[in-house]
């Protein structure tokens, strides 16, 4: 339930709610900018999170909306969090593609938790562009 949630972890979900409705305006919202992507060990660097994603490759690899199986804070203080997410992309059958680890780096704007760094342990494939 989101109530049960720290601030951080609502960000968070709240962020791939807005992935999920393939909205990249509102992911622009909700998350700061610059913004980092680091597959592995290799950290991209893009001016704002729309630069960073492509719905028309996901769609056509099979992804239609990820579901958060974990939302774990980390690590919280007064201006930045990170927030553990494991996320599962799905297709429109609702069978798995991929579970993915993502862990966000949250920072805190004019009052609001946004999103400014992932790590994860996917490759960019088709949601880089």
């Amino acid at each position: 339930m989101m109530s049960d949630l720290s601030a951080p972890q609502q960000a968070a979900a709240l962020f791939i709610e807005a992935f999920n409705s393939e909205d990249p305006e509102a992911l622009n919202r909700l998350s700061s900018a610059p913004w980092v992507f680091v597959f592995g060990t290799n950290p991209v660097v893009f001016d704002k999170y729309s630069d960073a994603i492509n719905f028309p490759a996901m769609k056509a690899s099979g992804w239609n909306h990820s579901r958060v199986d974990a939302n774990k804070l980390i690590y919280e203080d007064s201006d930045t969090a990170m927030v553990q997410l494991t996320v599962t992309r799905l297709t429109s059958e609702k069978e798995a593609t991929s579970e993915v680890e993502v862990l966000y780096v949250l920072v805190k704007e004019e009052g609001q938790w946004k999103p400014k760094v992932a790590f994860t342990n996917s490759s960019p494939g088709p949601t880089g562009k």
